[in-house]
């Protein structure tokens, strides 16, 4: 069912983050960082600068790039990356390596990528430096969040799904055609911190993806990691954390646009006709979603003016707390320490 957006209007929110951040610790900047993984890099840079600007008005965001983008310097047909542009390159977009790990961050968001229908041993032999990267990204998030260096990782869509492989071992498979569409999904957690200001009411969510895993494994890996499952989608768990809450999953896409969907099937269509030479042939619509019906249009003015804002006002408010914590346990030990006697320290260091 859908919701009426004019319903739900109240809920959207208009809280500043840094109201909940910790009154006691020195006012800072929120710093943000954003590693995209998508050919269209111009296009997923605005997408969320907006998101996280709206979120967090003050915040610096920085955005990153796979270093394997490089070996595509001189090449006239790029591969790691389908951007004859060379945006990726450019000055302002660092190396993750320069900044998850040498910098103190609140949040790292990880993008989806634009290959989700190959498998991860595809991947490794196709495009090797990217996926060895990816696994090296993935372990230094998941150290950083450990460390409280950083304050918590967000892997989105596919990003999600091979996080989920790189740091629990959840396998995934492909669907023979691509699950696209709007899906009904289940609040498995009502009182999470990232879905507060939503009404506790279940909601429908864009996906748009080739790959899914086994309800059970993936499952059992969260428990396993010490996570929660926040949302149920149409395959099982759709938004879920690991690690005591430092790094939340989502494999839904909140952030989409009424014509994003319409857009993906005229693209994927024309692609199917230029690969089969049929100038009339037709590929499977996204469910539950009609183009300009006032259903649909209905579900993405939920989504536009509560849902992903409210979300992503959640996402950043979470990360600093969790950095503001992190912050403050530093402060503590570091205070025990230098309160210790000279001769008791220096004791200490001889055992």
């Amino acid at each position: 069912m859908s919701r009426n957006p004019d319903s739900v209007a109240s809920l959207s929110p208009v809280f500043s983050v840094r109201s909940h951040a910790n009154d006691s610790s020195p006012r800072r900047r929120e710093v943000i960082a954003v590693v995209i993984l998508m050919d269209n890099a111009e296009a997923t840079e605005k997408h969320f600068r907006a998101l996280l600007e709206q979120a967090a008005p003050n915040a610096d965001i920085i955005m990153c790039r796979m270093e394997c983008a490089e070996a595509d310097l001189d090449k006239e047909n790029p591969h790691y990356f389908k951007d004859k542009t060379r945006y990726l390159l450019r000055e302002h977009i660092q190396k993750w390596q320069d900044v998850i790990g040498v910098q103190h961050l609140d949040q790292v968001i990880v993008t989806g990528i634009n290959r989700g229908s190959l498998s991860y041993a595809e991947l490794e032999t196709e495009y090797p430096l990217f996926w060895n990267e990816f696994k090296s990204l993935m372990h230094q998030i998941d150290a950083t969040t450990t460390s409280g260096q950083t304050g918590h990782g967000f892997l989105v869509c596919w990003a999600a799904i091979a996080g989920a492989y790189v740091l629990e071992g959840v396998k995934k498979n492909i669907y023979p055609n691509k699950l696209y569409g709007v899906y009904d999904h289940q609040i498995v957690e009502p009182r999470h911190e990232l879905l507060t200001g939503l009404g506790g009411c279940n909601f429908r969510i864009p996906h748009s993806r080739f790959s899914y895993m086994d309800e059970t494994e993936l499952t059992t890996a969260i428990e396993r990691a010490e996570g929660r499952v926040i949302l149920r989608g149409p395959d099982g768990p759709a938004l879920w954390t690991m690690h005591h809450d430092r790094i939340a999953a989502i494999i839904g896409h909140p952030e989409y646009g009424e014509s994003t969907l319409q857009n993906e099937y005229k693209r994927d269509r024309a692609k199917f006709r230029e690969q089969t030479g049929d100038p009339d042939g037709d590929i499977p619509v996204p469910e539950n979603y009609e183009y300009g019906s006032e259903e649909t249009s209905n579900d993405f003015k939920y989504l536009k003016k509560t849902l992903s804002p409210t979300f992503y006002h959640n996402l950043v408010r979470l990360a600093i707390q969790r950095k503001n914590e992190a912050n403050a346990r530093e402060e503590i030990e570091k205070n025990q320490s230098s309160e210790v006697p000279n001769g008791l320290l220096h004791f200490a260091f001889q055992a």
